[in-house]
């Protein structure tokens, strides 16, 4: 095989890189021992996340999470990207940037999220805390069991069943070779 670039893996980094190379020209090739989006790509939530991940923030602490901080930028980045997803890859991806919540059971829960949100902020993550009261009125489906959450105007979802398929037709449209099985 005469390539330039050799992917490996056709999930959503494997089809999302076959796709921006070969719109810069670059002669790609992907190889997927199985179907594409077979695996983790195609059998998650879809959320698209711009904060720092709130489990490792409990289990690594503040420090971890300020050494992490610059990488907010990208993700903010990222996020910026999928608000013109669905343009540049000609397809309804049911992209929604309408926010997320990250919620919390116990007041000890929601002081760790007020701590993880006053990092945030410092690299320019947007968030806003609720109240128990203001979660009600925001989500009323959630839990009446919850003190409050952290809202993040940002954050959104995509439908993975979609994503990846999306990046490997256009990735092909500019000349990338895909090979399945």
């Amino acid at each position: 095989m005469d390539t330039d670039v050799l992917v490996i893996g056709g999930g959503i980094s494997g089809c999302a890189l076959a796709y921006f190379l070969a719109t810069e020209g670059v002669e790609v090739s992907l190889v997927e021992k199985s179907d594409l989006n077979s695996q983790a790509s195609g059998a998650n939530s879809g959320s698209l996340h711009g904060q720092i991940p709130h489990d490792v923030f409990l289990e690594k602490g503040e420090q971890w999470a300020l050494n992490f901080g610059p990488t907010l930028g990208l993700m903010r980045e990222s996020l910026e990207l999928w608000r013109g997803m669905e343009d540049l890859l000609k397809a309804d991806l049911e992209v929604h940037l309408s926010g997320g919540l990250l919620v919390a059971s116990t007041e000890q829960e929601m002081e760790a999220v007020r701590t993880k949100v006053l990092i945030e902020e410092k690299f320019g993550v947007q968030a806003e805390i609720l109240s128990r009261v203001d979660l009600r009125q925001h989500a009323p489906y959630i839990s009446d069991g919850m003190v409050g959450a952290a809202f993040y105007p940002e954050e959104g979802k995509a439908n993975p069943l979609l994503v990846t398929p999306a990046f490997a037709d256009q990735s092909e449209r500019f000349g990338a070779k895909i090979m399945r099985r």
